[in-house]
């Protein structure tokens, strides 16, 4: 038996892609074996482990001139072979190094897509390029002025706006719309000077005001004075006099 072992840097691999439960249970084994020369009966993830550390570990007893260690637990040379071609295939195919080959995949994939999106800023943009075009068409729509349309499009796909965005800026062309300003298609900016501005951000502004037409006291009197002529010189009291008569 042996006071210590060696446990390697490169094991730490291993130990990272078990579970808490499953890494103490590899420890335990390794203890338990340089310790007592037993070996414990594993059945998770652990167990692909510990039979490739303990390839390691007969390994070292040879270099350390502990043979009848090696012969005792291992068996010989073809055994310790065998033990290790088990060890790395049971490793290699469990679900331990598959989750770490996953992992691995996903996070190259995810630094390859980070560098491309660096590269190329308008990729995510370009993704997501149907969604956009409705909420264009949306706004098109509802601007009144159709001017310089793939400017005002780049312009918008600049922005990118979400739902809530766009409804904000579709209410603040509705209030525009109703402005003094806007009742003159000239002075209606053209639709990209319009989103480079951000002008659904201004503040609203009064809208038309159609002038309502009113009669003074004075208005009334004169009008009576008129109709009041207009009727001497017609005659018309006299002709009601004779009817009447």
């Amino acid at each position: 038996m042996k006071d210590w072992f060696k446990a390697r840097n490169v094991w730490f691999g291993a130990f990272a892609a078990l579970t808490d439960a499953e890494a103490g249970r590899l420890a335990k084994a390794l203890w338990q074996y340089t310790a007592t020369g037993e070996q414990a009966e594993l059945s998770g993830n652990e167990k692909g482990c510990f039979a490739m550390f303990l390839f390691t570990l007969q390994q070292d007893d040879a270099e350390s001139g502990n043979l009848s260690e090696k012969r005792r637990y291992a068996g010989s040379k073809g055994g310790l072979q065998k033990v290790a071609n088990q060890a790395n295939a049971t490793f290699a195919t469990s679900d331990v190094a598959n989750q770490a080959n996953a992992n691995n995949k996903n996070k190259n994939k995810n630094i390859e897509e980070d560098k491309d999106i660096k590269e190329n800023p308008l990729k995510g943009v370009k993704e997501k390029s149907a969604s956009l075009d409705r909420s264009f068409d949306k706004f098109w729509v509802c601007y009144p002025r159709h001017t310089a349309k793939q400017d005002a499009k780049r312009a918008f796909l600049k922005i990118s706006p979400d739902d809530a965005l766009l409804e904000t800026m579709l209410t603040a062309i509705q209030r525009q719309k109703q402005t003094d300003q806007w009742s003159d298609p000239r002075y209606i900016p053209h639709p990209a000077t319009w989103l480079n501005g951000r002008r659904w951000e201004d503040e609203a502004s009064a809208p038309k005001q159609f002038p309502v037409k009113t009669v003074s006291a004075q208005q009334y009197t004169q009008r009576d004075y008129d109709e009041d002529d207009l009727e001497k010189r017609l005659g018309v009291n006299d002709l009601f006099r004779k009817g009447a008569s």
